[in-house]
């Protein structure tokens, strides 16, 4: 190889690092010529260029930084970009007037509104008319301030829907710390909310009528005691209790029962104002609460009023069910200071309503407390009056109006209570109706009174029929037709010789089950009267749709023969047409001899009253009818 003509020999006369920030970003040598070059020349040059070399790579370090830097922070704006837009949470960003400059896709999928619509829009207008005015100003306060607010907020979407949030507001802040917008994080709540009032709504209204229940009137009650301490205004407490419920819900079904609850319910809404409180207890028991009356007489036309509304038929089901109210009524201050003292007041006057004959009401006074103590009384005694054996039964004949002779007898329940004394039946039968005890108690009545009605038939007296009282209760279940047919078997009566007297009431909307019960009855052998004919909802329809035997008529209409024309009319024209329909007629209640001979003139079958004889113990009755025998046959006057 030819050897070059020109050879420049160069040696390193310098070598170095560049550090900037204690960080190595470069590295350098300066060579210069062998000869030709002095020491100081080199030297110069070589920190000439050092310096140039230096400055140049870190120049080009900060300018990698800074676009390094740059990229990592749009790479991390990118992200947190993607997280706000594909974000699980609805968000916005306000402006610090309070206009939307930004709402993610959570946001408008919530709302049901368009990006485009939502841009621009003033956030107040999206709240809904049931955000406090408090929570509002809170809101604005925020983003004019640059403050955090958390809390829940109610915004209504496009689709007219309300959206319950879970809501924080927080601002964002520039590097000086200006506050240039807010966001706002927005959590879906509406499943919650949702589940929240249901947990509100089971634990302070009713179910079926939708009505507060009794702990939320109760609260109510106490929070208007307390207004009417301060104001020095009055309150009445009504309470109001249907009457014949029971028996509509017990023959029907609860199908019927629950439709009634809801149309009355509905009905006492709207006797009272929208500030009074209506609820419902339980059962057939509803309070009502009436605020700032300004005396008795408003409570008075309410109660009136509510007795007018309930008395009215109830059509349901394709039947007209009736029923009527009893209403207790008792008053702030007067009749007691304290929510437990005024409930109890107002069930007490409710009871004593219901003794007045129901569908009226009654004002509580002092001497209730004393009726309500003695109604727990004998609800206590009565638990254990069968096997305290303090029941007995009484006999009343059973006359025939043509010849005079006893054919037969009225089995009626009697009570010897120690501690008690001896209550009438109408002060413990329709305590043992409502609580139920009348079916333990009908049945030790039916077996007793079969039983001594085959003791007489064995002791040589002629067969004799016994009548015995039946409760509308005992039909619930079919519990009634086992309790006769043991009673039946236990006694070795004839089914023929026992008589059941059912009241109209049983008969009312014509239900299933006490017809089929009434069927099973009669392939039994038993005879059937229809007790208290003309005083309930007497129909010729129940007549015709069920084979009765007997029609008795109602004492009040034998009681009135002699002073009013009306009452002679009717007991005339309810023969004719018992008679019409092969049915046996007893009158019921004959207490002197021109009623007596009124009837059997009027071709009566049959008589019962004190006329003949007064109820009596089995052995009096023994005696009375072994009298009876050996004096003209057996046979009594007919009038």
């Amino acid at each position: 190889m030819p050897k070059p003509e020109f050879e420049l020999a160069l040696h390193v006369v310098a070598t170095g690092m560049v550090v900037t920030a204690g960080i190595a970003v470069g590295a350098f040598e300066v060579f210069a010529p062998a000869a030709g070059w002095t020491a100081p020349a080199l030297a110069a040059c070589a920190l000439l260029i050092i310096g140039l070399c230096a400055s140049f790579l870190r120049r080009t370090h900060l300018h990698q930084r800074e676009i390094l830097a740059r990229r990592q922070a749009e790479t991390e704006l990118q992200k947190l970009s993607l997280v706000v837009e594909q974000s699980p949470t609805a968000v916005t960003i306000i402006d610090t007037h309070g206009v939307i400059e930004y709402a993610n896709p959570k946001f408008c999928a919530t709302s049901g509104y368009t990006r485009d619509e939502i841009l621009g829009r003033d956030v107040d207008s999206l709240l809904s008319s049931g955000v406090p005015q408090s929570d509002r100003d809170a809101i604005s306060a925020a983003i004019r301030r640059g403050a955090t607010w958390h809390g829940e907020l109610i915004f209504h979407g496009r689709d007219t829907r309300h959206l319950h949030t879970a809501a924080t507001i927080r601002p964002i802040v520039d590097a000086e710390q200006r506050t240039t917008h807010t966001v706002a994080v927005l959590e879906d709540i509406s499943d919650r909310v949702a589940y929240r009032e249901h947990l509100f709504q089971q634990a302070n209204f009713d179910k079926l009528t939708g009505l507060p229940n009794r702990a939320l009137a109760l609260d109510r009650l106490v929070q208007a005691i307390n207004s009417a301490e301060r104001h020095r205004r009055a309150l009445t407490l009504l309470f109001v209790d249907l009457d014949r419920f029971k028996y509509v819900n017990d023959t029907l079904g609860h199908r019927f029962g629950d439709e009634l609850l809801l149309e009355a319910a509905q009905r006492l809404v709207g006797c009272v104002r929208e500030e009074d409180t209506v609820a419902r207890l339980g059962a057939d028991e509803f309070l009502i609460l009436l605020v700032n009356q300004h005396g008795a007489d408003d409570a008075t036309l309410v109660a009136k009023k509510i007795i007018d509304i309930i008395d009215r038929p109830f059509p349901i089901g394709g039947r007209e069910l009736n029923v009527t109210a009893s209403i207790g009524l008792t008053v702030f201050p007067n009749d007691g200071r304290s929510a437990g003292d005024l409930l109890r007041n107002a069930e007490a006057a409710m009871h004593i309503a219901k003794q007045q004959g129901q569908n009226t009401y009654h004002f509580f006074t002092p001497g209730m407390n004393r009726r309500a103590l003695e109604r727990l009384d004998i609800e206590t005694q009565l638990r254990h009056a069968i096997r305290r054996d303090e029941f007995e039964l009484h006999y009343q004949p059973l006359i025939n109006l043509d010849n005079g002779a006893v054919v037969g007898m009225e089995a009626l329940l009697r009570w010897h209570n120690s501690e008690l004394g001896n209550p009438g039946p109408d002060r413990f039968i329709p305590i043992a109706e409502e609580t139920g005890l009348i079916i333990p108690i009908g049945e030790w009545l039916l077996q007793q009174a079969c039983r001594q009605a085959a003791c007489w038939q064995q002791q040589g007296h002629a067969p004799l029929r016994v009548a015995v009282n039946i409760s509308s209760r005992q039909f619930v279940g079919g519990s009634v037709v086992h309790a006769v047919e043991n009673a039946l078997a236990e006694s070795g009566l004839a089914p023929q010789l026992l008589e059941l007297e059912i009241t109209e009431g049983l008969l009312l909307g014509d239900a299933p089950q006490t017809r089929r019960a009434l069927e099973r009855l009669k392939k039994l052998g038993v005879r059937l009267s229809l007790d208290d004919f003309g005083t309930g909802y007497s129909s010729l329809g129940y007549l015709r749709r069920y084979t009765f035997d007997v029609l008795k008529i109602d004492r009040s209409f034998i009681h009135d023969l002699e002073a009013k024309p009306e009452a002679a009319a009717l007991v005339k024209a309810i023969i004719a047409m018992a008679h019409s329909l092969g049915l046996e007629v007893i009158g019921e209640g004959v207490e002197t001899q021109l009623q007596a001979e009124f009837i059997r003139s009027r071709e009566c079958n049959l008589a019962q009253g004190y006329f003949y004889s007064k109820p009596l113990p089995a052995q009096q009755f023994s005696a009375w009818l072994l009298q009876q025998t050996r004096r003209d046959g057996g046979m009594l006057p007919v009038g």
